[in-house]
This record gives structure tokens, C-alpha cells and sequence, in this order.
């Protein structure tokens, strides 16, 4: 099975079909791309300056997307098991040494991770999903200036919808055992982190609203 894999960064346009790893950089954009892998597909978009992106999959039929615009963005996605799939998209303010930080590692199979992220224009955003086992999912959104997530799913079939609007804000959440829903909004700034822990068949909703 061959891969597909396209890069695109600023002043450079290329389609890579490949069975090993390929390496993309724009000395003008200073923007780059890394992709090892085998039998899976990986799209990488980058605009602006200063971004990185980095995808490493092991399995069959994984597929990881990573869409950059703004400048001084960073994304690192590993995937090994099959059928996974993961999509990074952020937006940056080019301001400083990063805007945005995005990590997701899943291992196992028919895992979904979207992360999506915009701002960072003062302190980074930096946001962290892992999940391990089957049928997981997780949503998680930023938007404003040093916003913090991190999710850790072990287990199968466990959901978590975070959502960050504001400036200041922190969550970790853990969920293992399986069949656990987590849905957390933070508004507003310097919202406290709640540190919630799931361990099969839970529950909850959190809704917070900060300065």
C-alpha cells in the first residue's frame, strides 16, 4: 500500500509518495515538516513562519492531518495500532518563540483526536492528548493566550469534549476502565484546573466561568 503524503509550507509545494520517511523544509518560511511512516496517510498545510510539524505512525490505515497558519506553531503527532485518526489545527499569533503547542499519542486502534487551537499572541497554548485502547475520542479546543490541556484516556470507548475560550485557563483529566464522558468548559479567565479522575461507566459535566 502506498502512502500519500502532502506538504505544504510557505514558497513550497510538494506530493510525496513514499514507503520511508520524507523530510520537508522552506529556508524562506522556516517552517518544517517530518513524516516517518508506513501504510498510513499524513497531510500537512503550514503557512507563516517558524512552525513545526511532526507525524510518526506505525500500524495500517492511520491518518493524521496538521493544518498551521500564523507562524511559530508546533505539532507532534504519533500514532501506532490501526485505524486511528488525528487532526491538529492552529492558528497562531507569531509572537515570541511559540503560539501554540499541540501533542496527541494514540496506541491502539479506532481512536479520534481533534485538537484545535488559536491565539498565543503573549504565552503559548499547549495542549496534550493520549489515549490508549479502543474507540476513544477526544475534542479539545483553545482559544486565547496560555490555555493548558491534558488528557489521558486508557481504556475503551471513553469521550471528552474540553473547551478553553479565554486567557489564563488549566485542565487535566484522566479517564480509564472504559465508557466514561467528560464534558469540561472553561470561560473566562484564569479558570483553576479541577483534576478530574474517571474510572469506568462515569459521568460529568463542568461548566466554569472566570474573571
Amino acid at each position: 500500500m502506498k502512502n500519500k503524503t502532502k506538504i505544504i509550507c510557505s514558497y513550497i509545494s510538494l506530493l510525496c509518495l513514499f514507503t520511508g520517511p520524507c523530510f520537508s523544509t522552506s529556508a524562506n518560511a522556516q517552517s518544517i515538516a517530518y513524516i516517518p511512516q508506513v501504510s498510513n496517510q499524513a497531510v500537512i498545510n503550514q503557512s507563516g513562519t517558524g512552525s513545526v510539524a511532526k507525524v510518526k505512525q506505525s500500524g495500517d490505515k492511520n491518518i493524521s492531518i496538521i493544518n498551521q497558519s500564523g507562524g511559530k506553531n508546533k505539532s507532534i503527532i504519533t500514532q501506532t495500532g490501526n485505524d486511528n485518526i488525528a487532526n491538529v489545527s492552529q492558528t497562531g499569533a507569531n509572537y515570541g518563540d511559540l503560539s501554540n503547542i499541540a501533542e496527541i499519542a494514540q496506541n491502539g486502534e479506532f481512536n479520534i483526536a481533534n485538537l484545535n487551537q488559536a491565539g498565543g499572541s503573549i504565552m503559548p497554548n499547549i495542549a496534550k492528548i493520549t489515549q490508549s485502547g479502543d474507540n476513544n475520542l477526544s475534542n479539545v479546543n483553545q482559544n486565547g493566550d496560555d490555555n493548558k490541556i491534558d488528557i489521558k484516556q486508557d481504556g475503551n470507548d471513553n469521550q471528552a469534549n474540553l473547551n478553553q475560550d479565554g486567557n489564563h485557563n488549566a485542565i487535566s483529566a484522566e479517564q480509564s476502565g472504559g465508557i466514561n464522558t467528560l464534558n469540561w468548559q472553561q470561560n473566562g479567565d484564569a479558570n483553576p484546573d479541577l483534576f478530574i479522575k474517571q474510572t469506568g461507566g462515569a459521568s460529568a459535566t463542568i461548566i466554569q466561568s472566570g474573571s
